[in-house]
């Protein structure tokens, strides 16, 4: 896509089955995105000491590895790990899972995961285990040069 789209995330989608009360992820594995750790600036910027600490630019020009469905679709989906969400209400989370500059280069579970078998839950445990973990805050998606803008803190 352009300078600097060599990172990795995963992106976990929450989803509460409304019967077990079981809590899963589904995780998406995004390559050759960009990363941006902006807790700083954006700080600077807004004044505002809650801004998002990192930004993720997402690619959207055909090669993403499932189809993006809205929060609200995605909930009612029945196969939910044939797509991913965005969703900005604090439920969803990426881990940074490769980047260069930070030293970063790891693995973490994708696809389907159930919180329940990770003490304190699954976030709590990535973010302990590896850092660099962060909650959604923001969506901004672009159409001139097509990308999803996620951040998050």
């Amino acid at each position: 896509m352009g300078i600097g789209y060599v990172d990795s995330v995963v992106l976990y989608n929450r989803y509460v089955d409304p019967d077990s009360e079981k809590e899963y992820y589904y995780g998406t594995q995004f390559d050759n995105v960009r990363i941006e750790i902006t807790q700083g600036a954006n700080i600077q910027k807004s004044g505002i000491d809650s801004a998002d600490t990192c930004k993720v630019k997402i690619p959207n020009d055909g090669s993403l590895p499932k189809p993006y469905m809205t929060p609200e679709i995605w909930q009612s989906e029945g196969e939910k790990s044939s797509c991913f969400t965005i969703n900005t209400a604090g439920e969803d989370f990426l881990v940074i899972t490769q980047k260069k500059e930070l030293g970063i280069d790891i693995e973490v579970p994708a696809g389907l995961v159930e919180s329940d078998t990770f003490d304190g839950g699954f976030f709590q445990c990535i973010k302990e285990t590896y850092g660099h973990a962060y909650k959604v805050t923001t969506l901004n998606v672009y159409n001139v040069i097509p990308r999803f803008e996620v951040g998050g803190k």
